[in-house]
Parts: structure tokens; C-alpha cells; sequence
């Protein structure tokens, strides 16, 4: 009895320490969330003061074993929590099984109606509820601990999540004359290997003569502010002549709040500020989720389930509404954008964005599956409402700006992989052109030119 009591004080203030002592590896993240953490972390402090004074001393944990083995409303309490806690964690996956959690409580019930002892069965059940709790937060303690970082912090990291999808080894020091064009995008400035947009630009460059090398900074998963981090840590050491930073309007205004970390090829966030501590964030419950997704929701490697598809397009379909949902985060967009185009100003390097275009959009085929499906009201969307933003704000900063979704509405091909969300090799073969003859109007081919040292 002692032990568990100085076990929970001491385990408090581990958990005190540790939340005192962690930053998020994303310094823009933390500074957003300090707050939160400060008051979690007062919070927290108050807690253990509590637990110090309500466990030290034996009498009242006594008080409070004998209240739980008495009064059924504890129990009762426990199991409720523990019901919580599971149908909050695992909510992506029940609600696909929604007989999951019923099927628990009917089981709880039966079980409490045909005991003859019902407050004693409550007991036990709630003592086996608070055992699987315990444990599942036992396992998310050290669960992180098999993570890796997608968002690279040291040239290995870098290695392993960026550089080694390169086609060709690329050196930091650059060539005389070369014409080096940094990629920044999300996993569309990566999906299609390398067919990718980015490495058929440097095809057709070199084409035409010219001496150049795509770095390419883009990754799966990756949103506006993790591609700031790595913008700012790794750029200056390629000496970039042009950032070419891809924008795609389907999920990039969701900023985010989050980590990109991985296990196992699944990935999983780990939440900053108060609602970390949700089941439904915590990684271990992430991860399950996600590996219930990687296995139920596709057909065949890089093929959503058709129902699957369909949903992740319809969500994507709110952004272009006038009220858009509230993870639409407008502005918090362009504070970022601002960050990026002021770092690559400081480099001497310069910046155009490209406005990748959603598939629903453009394809005529997908907008008729999704009236079909969620009886889609069109005149309450605004199907251009991201790319005018985008396009406002280029254009009040003197920023070149590419907007590739007139191109693809005119195109009479099929731009995008089957239930996949990004380009096939036509899309990536349509983007690269409309870039490269960007990049002509606005005479950045001669950049590399002037600018390059043989270092």
C-alpha cells in the first residue's frame, strides 16, 4: 500500500519534469503553444501538490479504498472514464464498427443484472477498466520513444527523409553556371518518383542547353510550417538560385499543430499544447488508428477504397464554402508564406509559389460522384476560393505566382491517379511545362549564370 502511494507521487512529478523540460523540435510550434503549455503546466503543479497531500499519508488512502469498495459511484465513475478513454482514442475505428462500444456496455449491463452481487461485479469491472487504462497509458509513455522525426534535425535525418529520394547525388557546393532550383512541397512535389514534376523540370531545362540541378525539399506529409523548418535549417547550405514552393490548396491551409513522426511506415502526429493529452491524440491510439486505415482503406498499394476516396475529397470540398471549417487557418497560412518568403530574401534566392489544384476541382467525372454521394449543393462552393486567396496575396506582396488549376480544367486527360489524390504522370508532365515556361517569363533561367561559384 505505501509503495503505490509514493509510486503515484513520484511518478507525478516525473511527468512535471518532463513536461517543464519539453520543447517541440519545431521552435515556430512551441511559440505558438507556450501558453497552453504554461497553464497545462500550472495545472500539473497544482495536481501533485494535491496527490501529495491527499496519498502521503496512509490513513487517507485507506479512507479512500474503503469509499471506492463501498459507495458504487466510484466504480461507476472509473468505468465511465474508462469508456471515455477508449471510444475518444479509438473513435476513427468504431465509428466504422459502431457495435464496438455497445457491445462493451450491453456486456457491462449483463453482467451487472445477472450477478448476485452487482456492487462487487461493478468493482471488478471497473477494476478491470482502470487495469487496460493504466496500462494503455504506461504504453503511451514509452510508445514515442520508437518514433523517428520526419522533420529532420541533422544531416543524417536529412539523408534518410529528403535527400535520399533524389534521383542523382547532388553536392552542396555548386558548379559554376549551374542553375540550382530548390523543390519545396508537400508529397506532391514528391509522388510519381522520379517522373515527379520537379525532376521532369530538370529534364526539359536541360534540353535546352542549360546547366541545372533540382534539390528537391519536398516530403510526404509535410505542411507550410514544417516546410519553414527545413527551409531554414538545410536551404542556405545547397545555394538555391530559385525556391519553387508548391502549394497544395487540398491540405495546406490546415495548419498544423503537430509533429510529423513515423514507426513502422505509419505515421502518426504528436500533438502540442493541452489537447496532447486527449486519447484521441494520444500517438499510440494515432497509430492504431492509422494502421487501421493503411490496412482497411485501400484496395491495393496507392489506391484508396473507392467510399475512402470519395470521403477524404468531400472533406477537402469544405475549404471552397465561404464559411470554411474552423481548421482552415487563413491567416495562420500567411504568416508562414511571409516567414518563407522573407528567409529565402535573406539567402539571395528567389521565391515563386505554384498553386497545385484538388482533383475535385477540375475533374467533372469526381464532382458527379461526389453530387451523387453527399448530394453536394454546388452553388454554396466557391470552387476557386483558395487559389483567389493565394493569388491576392501574391499579388500584394509582388510575389510570381503559378496557378495551375486553368491548365488542368482545360486539359481533356485524366491528371490524376486512380482513388489517390495526386498526379499521374500526365499531371506531373502538365505542371513541369507550365513551370519551366514560368520560369521563362519571368527570366530565371539565367540566374545560375550569374549568380554561380565555383566554391
Amino acid at each position: 500500500m505505501s509503495f503505490i502511494r509514493y509510486a503515484v507521487v513520484f511518478i507525478s512529478f516525473c511527468v512535471l519534469i518532463f513536461l517543464f523540460l519539453h520543447k517541440s523540435h519545431v521552435p515556430e510550434v512551441w511559440e505558438r503553444y507556450s501558453q497552453d503549455y504554461f497553464t497545462l503546466l500550472c495545472f500539473a503543479t497544482v495536481n501533485v501538490v494535491i496527490l501529495n497531500i491527499t496519498f502521503i499519508k496512509k490513513e487517507r488512502w485507506q479512507i479512500l479504498y474503503k469509499r471506492v469498495t463501498m459507495y458504487p459511484v466510484i466504480p461507476t465513475i472509473a468505468i465511465l472514464l474508462g469508456i471515455f478513454v477508449l471510444a475518444d482514442g479509438l473513435w476513427d475505428i468504431m465509428t466504422v464498427n459502431p457495435l464496438t462500444p455497445l457491445l462493451f456496455l450491453a456486456t457491462s449491463i449483463f453482467a451487472l443484472l445477472g450477478s448476485r452481487h452487482p456492487q462487487k461485479m461493478l468493482q471488478k469491472i471497473a477494476l478491470i477498466t482502470m487495469a487496460t487504462i493504466g496500462s494503455l497509458f504506461v504504453v503511451e509513455i514509452f510508445f514515442p520513444l520508437l518514433l523517428h522525426s520526419k522533420i529532420p534535425e541533422d544531416q543524417k535525418s536529412f539523408y534518410r527523409e529528403i535527400s535520399s529520394s533524389w534521383p542523382q547525388k547532388i553536392t552542396k557546393e555548386k558548379a559554376k553556371d549551374t542553375l540550382r532550383i530548390l523543390g519545396l512541397c508537400d508529397s506532391f512535389g514528391r509522388a510519381g518518383g522520379h517522373e515527379n514534376y520537379h525532376y521532369l523540370l530538370q529534364k526539359y531545362l536541360r534540353e535546352d542547353g542549360r546547366k541545372v540541378e533540382v534539390v528537391n525539399f519536398s516530403a510526404g506529409g509535410y505542411e507550410p510550417l514544417h516546410q519553414l523548418y527545413v527551409l531554414k535549417k538545410f536551404a542556405a547550405q545547397y545555394q538555391p538560385d530559385v525556391v519553387v514552393h508548391g502549394f497544395f490548396v487540398g491540405n495546406d491551409f490546415a495548419n498544423p499543430d503537430t509533429n510529423t513522426s513515423e514507426f513502422a511506415e505509419i505515421s502518426v502526429r504528436q500533438r502540442s499544447g493541452i489537447m496532447k493529452f486527449r486519447p484521441h491524440s494520444w500517438v499510440l491510439f494515432q497509430w492504431l488508428r492509422n494502421y487501421y486505415k493503411a490496412q482497411n482503406n485501400v484496395e491495393r498499394a496507392g489506391v484508396f477504397k473507392k467510399d475512402t476516396f470519395l470521403a477524404i475529397e468531400y472533406e477537402r470540398l469544405q475549404i471552397c464554402r465561404p464559411l470554411s471549417p474552423a481548421k482552415v487557418r487563413w491567416q495562420d497560412t500567411i504568416f508562414v508564406l511571409d516567414q518563407i518568403r522573407e528567409y529565402t530574401k535573406s539567402i539571395n534566392t528567389k521565391y515563386i509559389m505554384v498553386i497545385h489544384p484538388d482533383q475535385f476541382q477540375s475533374d467533372k467525372g469526381l464532382q458527379d460522384q461526389l453530387q451523387k454521394k453527399y448530394a453536394v449543393t454546388w452553388r454554396e462552393y466557391h470552387l476557386r476560393l483558395p487559389q483567389n486567396f493565394l493569388m491576392s496575396y501574391c499579388a500584394e506582396n509582388n510575389t510570381p505566382c503559378l496557378d495551375l488549376l486553368p491548365y488542368f480544367q482545360k486539359s481533356e486527360d485524366v491528371l490524376y491517379l486512380l482513388q489517390n489524390t495526386h498526379y499521374n504522370d500526365k499531371g506531373n508532365k502538365l505542371a513541369a511545362q507550365k513551370i519551366h515556361a514560368f520560369l521563362q517569363e519571368l527570366k530565371y533561367l539565367n540566374l545560375g549564370k550569374a549568380n554561380g561559384k565555383n566554391n
